[in-house]
């Protein structure tokens, strides 16, 4: 094999060598071809006409070739910025990204305290992690415990694979907030896409992408949430810059960055991982032809055995939780509290129950997972995904829908190198998740940087194909994308909100709660039919083990209550009990400590 020669700067893309009137005639389709999906998708609901009006008004001012003309010594220094300048930029947006993200939650009022049954399930998993555990054995009040997304039985752990708490284990161990990593997690999310951008074009669509990346509503949604989807996307951001790096280079650097981000990446959120790992390889295969047989072996095993780790670890548990390596707790828990959702293809069946005896659970599955059934039929799918999820992926991965205008000009980028795998991507993240039986908004943003590159690059190939007429589209396409970026933040459109959902029920129980009772207690909590579901307060996730907890939180269960009150007479009988109703939202004077409830007579 050749020696390395290191990558300095990316040199510009060259232009199509193709002649100007033809070029402008498939541009001219491509973009008839947007206007149809525009048409069909609708402005969507942020985009109101005269907000429309402005941004088209000001894309035209920006189209004119003087006020373009103006702009063009600007846009070159940001294409040719130096090695130096690129670092410095990275670490620049990864700070802004992170602060505003911050600034935009508290000025929209958002709620920083962990309140959807992922981030319970979640912070569990972080909270045994710590003490280096993945799980627990079960509590002796296994049922008083139980909750969304959770084991209690045969052991007490989180469902969910191990990567997200591995990433965000520092946070209980320095008693950090549980949003504080995930932000900033969100914000190098921002630079990483300003990085690959940069890599696959130019410093100027690089700072584009990511004021794109900055103005979407559900990935500020989750930027201060515990949830897997951030960490996922960000190894898979490094997945692909890691291979790009190495097949430009061949350092074996770049392999052992590019197994370390997939091996975590598998144990984040595997099916996701798929869709950045399966270009990633081909792209380093199709790089390993031309090497020695000997490279190719150490190249492929440096990547294997700095995976094996991270797969070794979810193998253990794996068999920990369910008693088999090759069977998933995650796909314990749905088999047996969510039936006939898991991956693939079931008719849908009203005899069917969550194993779990949890009215709240019960309930969740026939008044709101079981309404996905039916549309997830092979003879429903596809208009499903027209006319319900594509929806969706769109308002996850665009700040507005009149960008769909711009989407197919990525056809015209193809021939770039680098650039199929943006299409790939969005092939794959498809296959992936067509036999998966729910699809929510937030799934598509992992695809979103893909969206913006793609979209980005087919600027610049159009650009280069319309010859003169190139530096006007740049600076008017640059405008329309920023003015519907913009309209996408909350401080200049009202309409976005960032939040996830409103509970004052769950605000009272993690801000005034702790204060309001005598500790330590016990509180429990009443649940009826008709009571918000996702609003579910029983998680005691600020410890690994539930006798921990300063204020226990666990489930009215009516005549069995006799048992919780015996258990912790007989270890901590000093524990005062509450009962909150979670309709009226009211909590009880206390009950009275567990040794005084233990001793009353059975009513």
């Amino acid at each position: 094999m050749p020696p390395a020669k290191p990558s300095t700067r990316q040199p510009p893309l060259p232009a199509i060598a193709e002649p100007c009137g033809r070029g402008a005639v498939w541009a001219v389709t491509c973009l008839v071809v947007g206007g149809a999906l525009w048409a069909w998708f609708g402005n969507g609901r942020l985009v109101t006409p005269a907000r429309l009006g402005m941004i088209l008004l000001n894309t035209a001012a920006f189209a004119v070739p003087v006020v373009a003309q103006r702009f063009r010594p600007l846009f070159d220094r940001l294409r040719q910025s130096s090695p130096k300048a690129r670092e410095r930029t990275f670490i620049a947006v990864c700070i802004l990204a992170t602060t505003y993200f911050i600034l935009t939650a508290m000025f929209q009022q958002r709620d920083f305290f962990p309140k959807t049954h992922d981030e319970g399930a979640y912070l569990l998993g972080m909270q045994q992690l710590a003490k280096f555990r993945l799980w627990y054995p079960q509590h002796p009040l296994a049922d008083f415990f139980d909750s969304f997304y959770i084991f209690v039985k045969p052991v007490y752990c989180s469902l969910y694979f191990p990567g997200t708490a591995m990433l965000y284990v520092p946070t209980i161990w320095l008693g950090l907030p549980t949003w504080l990593m995930p932000v900033c997690v969100c914000g190098v999310i921002v630079g990483l896409v300003y990085l690959l951008t940069r890599e696959l074009l130019d410093g100027l669509w690089a700072i584009v992408a990511a004021i794109w990346m900055l103005s979407l509503s559900w990935f500020r949604m989750l930027s201060i949430l515990v949830m897997s989807h951030p960490p996922m996307l960000m190894f898979g951001l490094i997945m692909l810059l890691a291979c790009i790096r190495f097949v430009r280079t061949g350092r074996l650097r770049w392999t052992v960055l590019l197994g370390i981000a997939t091996g975590w990446a598998f144990i984040i959120r595997p099916a996701d991982a798929v869709i950045f790992a399966a270009p990633a390889a081909i792209a380093v295969l199709l790089r390993l032809r031309s090497c020695a047989w000997r490279h190719r072996l150490l190249t492929v095993g440096v990547a294997i055995a700095c995976m094996v780790p991270f797969l070794a670890l979810q193998l253990i548990f794996d068999h920990g939780v369910t008693g088999h390596c090759l069977r998933t707790p995650y796909v314990e828990y749905v088999d047996n509290e969510q039936p006939h959702t898991s991956y693939g293809f079931y008719p849908p069946d009203s005899t069917l129950q969550p194993k779990s005896s949890l009215a709240q659970k019960r309930d969740y599955y026939r008044d709101v997972l079981s309404q996905y059934l039916p549309k997830h039929q092979p003879n429903r799918l596809l208009r499903t995904w027209l006319v319900e999820w594509s929806p969706m992926i769109v308002d996850s991965t665009m700040p507005g829908r009149p960008l769909l205008l711009l989407l197919p000009l990525g056809l015209l980028a193809l021939r770039r190198r680098w650039i199929w795998m943006a299409a790939f991507m969005l092939v794959a993240f498809i296959a992936v998740y067509v036999p998966n039986t729910f699809f929510l908004e937030h799934y598509a943003v992992i695809v979103a940087p893909a969206v913006i590159i793609l979209t980005l690059a087919g600027l610049q190939a159009a650009a280069d194909r319309c010859g003169r007429l190139g530096p006007s589209i740049v600076c008017a396409a640059i405008a329309f994308v920023i003015g519907l970026s913009l309209n996408s933040l909350h401080e200049f459109n009202p309409a976005v909100y960032d939040e996830t959902f409103p509970s004052t029920m769950l605000w009272f129980v993690h801000e005034e709660l702790p204060h309001r009772v005598q500790t330590p207690a016990v509180v429990l909590f009443r649940y009826r039919h008709g009571d918000p579901i996702t609003a579910e307060p029983v998680y005691n996730s600020d410890v690994a083990w539930p006798d921990d907890a300063p204020v226990i939180k666990a489930h009215d269960l009516g005549p069995r209550n006799i048992e919780i009150y015996r258990y912790y007479a007989q270890r901590q009988p000093q524990r005062m009990f509450y009962l909150f109703d979670r309709a009226t939202g009211k909590l009880s004077d206390p009950l009275g400590t567990a040794k005084q409830l233990a001793e009353r007579p059975a009513p």
